[in-house]
């Protein structure tokens, strides 16, 4: 088990995990382990589905624009209360500095196609992971272990959760730096863990 069970087994929601082109099985098996353990959830894993060419974008390089994927992955498998694409694709989106999604963070040129390891709504039914810059340059088990948390902190957020302060939380914002992710205790903290309450 790469991460510690967090709350008692419920079982009446249920995930889907669809691949996303060619993915390693592998991958996704831990994402299944590791939202079962954390959230007690059902988790099954669906058929793949291609990554849709209309997501595609090649500003800075070769990647799939997150948001796009979350629409797509919304649309798909509604016989489950929630779905998490697993993508080895590079993924990006835009970022903000409001809200309302008016002002692109600066600087633009960096900002308005950022590659992230990570997104899902808040709430909301879908969120997609990619191992593209998970599993880079380090050992193969902590990449693993880097895919799981990534995977729990966007399943949270469909399930409501937002970012918490607490550093060691899954929930930790990763301030654009892997380093915050592999601090991570691999846990929910005590504040989040009251907000699950099924």
């Amino acid at each position: 088990m790469i991460l510690m069970s967090c709350v008692k087994p419920i079982h009446k929601k249920r995930i889907g995990i669809i691949p996303l082109g060619s993915v390693d099985l592998t991958y996704v098996k831990i994402v299944q382990d590791s939202l079962s353990s954390v959230y007690g959830l059902n988790v099954e894993i669906l058929k793949t589905m291609d990554l849709p060419r209309w997501a595609f974008i090649n500003e800075k390089s070769p990647r799939y624009r997150a948001d796009s994927l979350l629409k797509y992955l919304n649309k798909s498998s509604p016989d489950y209360d929630h779905v998490i694409g697993v993508t080895t694709s590079d993924i990006s989106f835009t970022k903000y500095k409001d809200k309302d999604k008016k002002y692109i963070k600066e600087p633009k040129w960096k900002y308005r196609d950022f590659g992230i390891f990570g997104l899902g709504m808040r709430p909301g039914r879908a969120s997609v992971i990619s191992s593209y810059r998970l599993m880079k340059g380090v050992p193969a088990e902590q990449g693993i272990r880097r895919i799981a948390l990534i995977a729990v902190h966007e399943a949270g957020h469909n399930l409501g959760l937002p970012h918490c302060p607490d550093t060691q939380c899954l929930m930790t914002d990763a301030m654009e730096s892997i380093r915050t992710i592999d601090q991570c205790s691999g846990t929910l903290c005590n504040s989040c863990r009251d907000k699950l309450r099924w």
